[in-house]
């Protein structure tokens, strides 16, 4: 791990919790899977950007992936904004629970 990055292993919401520093992170990789039951706004996304905002320092990247840009697009809270998206392949198992080629699901970066 390269000097300056910290691999958090605990969900997003109980680092959170046991944590108060503000404007900690010039990056976050956002990975939501496998989800875990939390009250959101429509958007696990969404939700983890309104929780995650006071953490990050001003010009932050937040990076992660999802199975339908627009979607994601429409549900970012203000201030936020897709710099980027680039579909990737997936070969998911047959029992994943929530993606589904036979469904037309794409992920993208």
């Amino acid at each position: 791990i390269p000097d300056g990055v910290e691999v958090v292993a605990a969900t997003w919401q109980a680092y959170l919790a046991d944590n108060e520093e503000p404007e900690r992170f010039s990056a976050v990789f956002f990975d939501d899977f496998p989800i875990v039951a939390t009250p959101s706004r429509g958007s696990r996304w969404r939700t983890f950007l309104e929780a995650v905002g006071p953490f990050l320092r001003a010009g932050s990247l937040v990076v992660g992936y999802c199975c339908d840009a627009e979607r994601l697009r429409a549900a970012l809270p203000d201030g936020y904004w897709l710099e980027s998206v680039a579909p990737f392949e997936l070969t998911p198992p047959a029992d994943c629970p929530y993606v589904s080629e036979a469904a037309g699901d794409r992920c993208f970066v």
